[in-house]
């Protein structure tokens, strides 16, 4: 790439003077990144579609020449969305074929409740060798 020469004219004095404060501040430490990420005007959810309006950016754009890639070229079959449900549909067919058996297993068996058992204490105790005849 090669760098374009400078605009005709002098810079805005107001602009030189915001730049210089915002490099002076990166020298100093700060990061614009960091107080993105920590300010909390910038944790609303809502962010990015009201971002994409203000700033006319297109969601699906791209840097690739539209010779190489041109998501305006994309129909709605191959949104992500369509693909994944697509694929979630082949996989639920997959998993069972029409009219195979459905295989089922025990989960177990439950233990009484504790009610329908009598006290302990109401229960002869049983010993191996008493009660003999």
């Amino acid at each position: 790439y090669v760098i374009p020469d400078s605009p005709p004219g002098d810079v805005d004095p107001g602009l030189a003077e915001r730049f210089e404060n915002l490099a002076e501040k990166t020298r100093n430490g700060k990061s614009v990144n960091h107080h993105i990420r920590n300010a909390k005007s910038f944790r609303n959810p809502d962010i990015i579609e009201k971002l994409v309006e203000y700033f006319h950016v297109r969601e699906a754009g791209t840097n690739y020449p539209p010779a190489v890639y041109d998501p305006a070229e994309l129909t709605k079959e191959d949104n992500y969305e369509r693909i994944e449900a697509r694929r979630r549909e082949w996989e639920e067919r997959q998993s069972r074929k029409q009219g195979a058996p459905v295989s089922f297993s025990s989960g177990g068996t439950l233990a009484p409740p504790a009610a329908a058992a009598p006290p302990a204490e109401a229960r002869p105790r049983k010993s191996k060798w008493g009660d003999r005849e």
